[in-house]
């Protein structure tokens, strides 16, 4: 039985961004509407699920600040618990799908830098293949685990770089003594994986 697009399944994720404090994955429908008093989360929502659509823009050339939606900076977005807690040292941002061609599921991580939004991290998953890109400013590392197949892990020294993670990716592309590491990874992934399109777009 083919299902139709109504019965298909899909989820915005947002994890501490402003008032959602933590992980929530909100059920999106071909018709949804945000019900709730002011201050409840309602633009939020809208936003984040507005920044994830974007698909030739998330989660690398996400702009956080484009109309109708401005969401500011760091401060501004992830979730502030007050007091000792303080403002979380990281928020996220992604979907998670599941309809008649399969299931997959995007989630990207995005860290302070200088009162912007970094990407740090990305992690992508299909039912044969899911694989993570992050980075801790000391390393670049790639995660991949294919259906059937063991584990694997690649890391490459960055030299405490803050860059955004796409131009990291793409410093490790380009650079002759690197290249190996990504061009290896890259054998990994299917042609249509979301690591191919993304190594298409020029920083």
């Amino acid at each position: 039985m083919t299902k139709t697009p109504s019965q298909e399944n899909v989820s915005l994720i947002v994890d501490n961004v402003r008032g959602f404090a933590g992980r929530h994955e909100i059920p999106i429908r071909p018709l949804t509407i945000f019900v709730g008093e002011n201050s409840s989360g309602k633009t939020t929502a809208m936003a984040a699920l507005s920044l994830v659509s974007e698909r030739f823009k998330f989660p690398f050339l996400v702009d956080f600040n484009a109309p109708p939606f401005q969401m500011g900076g760091y401060e501004t977005i992830a979730t502030y618990r007050g007091g000792r807690a303080g403002r979380e040292e990281s928020f996220s941002l992604g979907y998670s799908f599941a309809g008649a061609e399969g299931a997959s599921k995007e989630l990207a991580t995005f860290v302070d830098k200088h009162g912007e939004p970094l990407l740090t991290r990305w992690q992508s998953a299909t039912a044969d293949l899911s694989f993570s890109v992050a980075t801790d400013y000391k390393d670049l590392t790639v995660d991949v685990q294919r259906a059937g197949h063991k584990p694997e892990t690649f890391t490459m020294s960055i030299g405490g770089r803050d860059e955004d993670l796409r131009f990291l990716i793409w410093e490790a592309v380009r650079s002759s003594d690197k290249g190996r590491f990504l061009e290896r990874a890259n054998r990994l992934f299917r042609p249509q994986s979301p690591l191919r399109s993304v190594l298409s777009i020029a920083p």
